[in-house]
Parts: C-alpha cells; structure tokens; sequence
C-alpha cells in the first residue's frame, strides 16, 4: 500500500523510535499540511460539470426510511469486516499489524459517525443522498 521507499522508512522509523516518532515535529507538520489539504478538497469540491457541490439540505427527492435499509446494511456491512480485519490484524508481529490495524480504527471510526446518520440523520444531510433514487440515473 505504501511506496517502498515509505515502507522502508516508516519500518525504520517504528523499530528506532516505536511510537514515539508519531509526536516528532515533522509528523505534526505533514498531518497538519495533509488535513488542511483534506478539508479544503472537501470544502470547495466542484462536480464534473463545473457546479459546485450541493450544501446540506440541498438534495432534493430525499428518500424514505426504507429506501435507506440498502446503505444501512452496506455500512453495517463494511463495519463488520473493519472488525474482524482489527481482530486479525492483533494476531501478527508488531511491524505486520500496524497498517492493517490502522486502516481498520479508521474506517471503524468512520462508520461509528455514519451508521447514526444513515439511521436517524436530518433530513437532506448528504448520507442520505442516492443517485440511483433521484437525478439523472434514476432507475
């Protein structure tokens, strides 16, 4: 998943410092340059057709209760297998567990703030969108 290049240092990095290189300078500095990058992408993103995305309570054709069992049980779905991935990923050598069980907190994390969304969020918030529903693919 990594370039070999940051794979070999990353692994240099947890066997000089264990996880103690997480709160060097340099780390904070890219974190902090890759979240400013993250927020602003999602902040300004702009559709193919040159529009800006939506804000909330824009999505028209909000679908009902029902029509959101699908990704209900999509992001109950994934949130099952992140677990599994997390409980499996504890099994392996200190320098084999650390990504898999990084992306899986992750995504855990996520799907903690979605779940409660899909299931009893307001309505037009954008977890609730589905172009399959409405727009132009409708159907």
């Amino acid at each position: 998943m990594l370039a070999p290049q940051a794979k070999t240092y990353f692994c240099q990095a947890m066997q000089f410092h264990d996880w103690g290189f997480v709160t060097r300078p340099g780390v904070f500095i890219i974190a902090a340059l890759t979240a400013a990058a993250v927020f602003f992408r999602l902040r300004h993103r702009v559709y193919d057709t040159g529009q800006a995305a939506p804000r909330r309570n824009e999505f028209p054709d909000l679908p009902k209760t029902t029509a959101r069992l699908p990704q209900f049980l999509f992001a109950a779905g994934i949130t099952v297998i992140l677990a599994v991935a997390l409980e499996d990923a504890l099994y392996h050598s200190l320098l084999g567990k650390i990504l898999p069980s990084a992306v899986a907190v992750i995504g855990l994390t996520m799907t903690l703030f979605l779940i409660p969304q899909l299931m009893r969020g307001a309505a037009g918030h954008a977890t609730h969108f589905d172009a399959e529903l409405s727009g132009d693919y409708a159907g």
